[in-house]
């Protein structure tokens, strides 16, 4: 290779540069975490969307407002409060969101992608629990997090993988 390709090929993986976690399991997603204020989540993500109906089977109990109000677009998920007004859930379906570990969900609006395997997230996740059908599972990691156990699920849809990524004090969808 001579010089003038070897420094073509530094300058395009610099510019693409690696992909950044912004999932970290049982604390937070996109920067916003369990405990985080109201005023630090409307802070990092804007305003939420209203309208956009929950999933089926999620309520968040002691929250503060309907789920639906708190449906943020750049976090393809909601965020969940407790009656005192601090994070107790938090959920993504976004692509753009992967743990350190690189597992992610599918992107539901593009034919032929597909999340992380089941395959993969028990390898990468040694410890975790699996439950419910076998071919659209939920599995949740428990961990403790400052003298709390947190929930990290991974939803599984038929077929293509994670569908959903929750972390909650307590899950809010009984998988």
């Amino acid at each position: 290779m001579t010089g003038g390709a070897l420094g073509v090929t530094a300058a395009v993986l610099v510019l693409a540069g690696p992909v950044s976690a912004q999932i970290v399991v049982g604390r937070s997603i996109d920067g916003v975490a369990l405990g985080d204020t109201r005023a630090q989540v409307l802070s990092r993500l804007g305003p939420p969307q209203v309208g956009k109906a929950p999933p089926p089977g999620l309520g968040a109990p002691g929250a503060t407002e309907p789920p639906s109000s708190n449906y943020f677009e750049r976090l393809r998920g909601f965020v969940l409060f407790d009656a005192s007004g601090y994070v107790n859930s938090i959920s993504t379906e976004s692509v753009g969101q992967v743990t350190s570990k690189g597992i992610h969900t599918f992107d539901g609006t593009s034919y032929g992608t597909h999340g992380s395997s089941l395959r993969a997230v028990r390898r990468t996740y040694p410890a975790i629990k699996c439950h419910g059908e076998r071919r659209a599972p939920v599995c949740v990691l428990t961990s403790r997090v400052a003298h709390r156990t947190v929930y990290t699920a991974f939803v599984f849809d038929e077929g293509l993988g994670v569908a959903t990524i929750e972390i909650a004090y307590r899950l809010l969808v009984h998988y």
